[in-house]
């Protein structure tokens, strides 16, 4: 069940010195990435456009939140540069570092062997399971017993996802039924289009706390995917720098801190509609991007935008 890590992650951004170190000199200017990167005075940092918080979403005022611009503003304070959102679809994330339009992808991007053939990943950050979550209301009575690869029965994922891709391997009877993006499945696992739905955790809590009736999680998780830093080959410099920006979060415990701050509690779900629902009144904690040294830089173009829907959970309405 979810619960709030407030004073883990307010304890961490204390006493945990920042990511670069008091009096730590900044990046040198070299030839190679980090020396456009410098020279330009900001890193491109590639994410989805899409919405699929907590990774990614738009707060009140429309700018860009979630875990995973958390994590770029806080490589762009450790190189001691501005951050550039770059927003393209989550299909077109390759071809952003291919054409040059970025220097980074931070998006939720799973490593896999097939991606890894055009660009380089860093060490992992994240990692994601995926779930069966279903509508104890409307599982068909071949299905009541945990047998869920029956005709009757119906699952939504969404396309193109590694959840489309184990589903096509493991369901022969059921329908599978392919949506846009997470959000919209679990819209139709909510609204009785689908029996079942193939969710990434945190959705699946998210359904449970709002429901804990009406939804069951139909397995342990059924794989998952872990999620690292792209960019160009070549790019062997600010590869570099992300692996040890990987390897010292996670040792001093702020990549953790940020991680329970989005995943495991509902304290940035008022971000989205300005606190106006007691959720977050500006107190809450912002782990990785609030640093002990002074604000990370701003977005270089943090577009306006309205704010965006979240997955839904008691404590937000």
């Amino acid at each position: 069940m979810i619960a709030p890590h407030r004073a883990a992650a307010r304890l961490a951004l204390v006493l945990l010195p920042t990511l670069a170190g008091a009096g730590a000199p900044a990046a040198a200017q070299t030839d190679g990435t980090l020396g456009d990167i410098g020279a330009r005075g900001s890193i491109r940092v590639a994410v989805a456009e899409e919405t699929f918080l907590p990774w990614l979403g738009r707060d009140a005022d429309g700018d860009l939140l979630g875990f995973e611009v958390d994590v770029a503003s806080d490589v762009a304070a450790a190189l001691d540069v501005a951050v550039e959102f770059v927003e393209v679809p989550y299909d077109e994330l390759p071809r952003c570092l291919a054409e040059a339009q970025c220097d980074v992808v931070v998006s939720a991007y799973s490593i896999t062997a097939a991606r890894a053939r055009s660009v380089r990943f860093s060490d992992p950050y994240g990692s994601t399971d995926y779930f069966l979550v279903v509508d104890m209301d409307a599982l068909p009575p071949d299905a009541i017993d945990g047998e869920y690869d029956v005709s009757e029965m119906s699952v939504g994922v969404t396309g193109g996802s590694p959840a489309a891709t184990f589903a096509a391997g493991v369901f022969s009877n059921a329908r599978i039924v392919r949506f846009g993006d997470d959000n919209a499945v679990r819209d139709a696992l909510r609204d009785g289009e689908v029996d079942g739905a193939i969710l990434p955790d945190p959705y699946p809590n998210f359904l449970l706390a709002q429901d804990p009736e009406k939804y069951g999680i139909g397995s342990d998780p059924l794989f998952g995917t872990v999620e690292g830093f792209a960019v160009a080959p070549g790019a062997d410099d600010l590869l570099s720098v992300l692996n040890a920006w990987v390897a010292e979060n996670t040792a001093n415990g702020r990549l953790g801190a940020a991680r329970a701050y989005w995943f495991s509690s509902l304290d940035w779900m008022g971000r989205l509609d300005g606190g106006a629902d007691g959720t977050d009144d500006g107190s809450a904690p912002k782990p990785i991007a609030a640093r002990s040294d002074g604000p990370a830089p701003e977005p270089a173009n943090a577009a306006p935008g309205p704010a965006e829907a979240a997955p839904e959970a008691p404590a937000a309405e």
